[in-house]
């Protein structure tokens, strides 16, 4: 399951707190890549990439997270995926979910 919302954030702040709360406190989790690009109008997109090892998963989860402001409001989108456990699994024991609640987290005070 994916987290979408929208913040009242500009797009550099809301993924400075994306990075900070993700990062932050974790042994493992890490930011593997970062990428900007500017529009006209002051209109921007963000992509930050994460991945983090999951013990009860014995597996890496990774962790999409888009940031925009076309429209004028910063929207969010992130997406785990990657933590299931073998070619046959259909279950990642809730390692994405708690991923991406590091994302909800870093913003929860500035949902629209």
């Amino acid at each position: 399951m994916a987290f979408k919302a929208k913040v009242r954030l500009s797009v550099e702040e809301a993924a400075r707190r994306v990075i900070q709360e993700v990062t932050q406190g974790s042994l493992t989790a890490q930011l593997v890549e970062q990428y900007t690009a500017a529009g006209a109008n002051g209109t921007q997109v963000c992509t930050l990439v994460f991945e983090k090892y999951y013990l009860r998963t014995g597996n890496t989860c990774a962790l999409s997270v888009t940031l925009e402001n076309l429209s004028g409001t910063t929207a969010v989108f992130a997406v785990g995926a990657g933590a299931r456990q073998g070619a046959f699994s259909l279950f990642d024991w809730g390692a994405s979910q708690d991923f991406e609640g590091a994302v909800e987290a870093a913003l929860e005070d500035a949902l629209c």
